[in-house]
């Protein structure tokens, strides 16, 4: 979740890739937790790069995931 959205469901195998193929970028030895952390946060008050952020996942969750619930 992000910003109280769900941005991703699924396998937890996938969702490296899942969040590569919106352009995040995982270093070969990160953690994938931490980087989920970074991606997934949000400051608040929410500037336009947060809000950008946010709606991107939204709309890549509606496209990619929700439909095959």
């Amino acid at each position: 979740m992000a910003d109280g959205h769900i941005v991703f469901q699924g396998d937890v195998r996938g969702s490296p890739d899942y969040f590569r193929n919106m352009g995040y970028k995982f270093n070969r030895f990160s953690n994938p937790a931490d980087v989920f952390m970074r991606i997934l946060s949000v400051n608040y008050p929410k500037t336009e790069e947060d809000e950008s952020k946010i709606l991107k996942m939204k709309e890549s969750y509606e496209t990619n995931i929700a439909p095959a619930l």
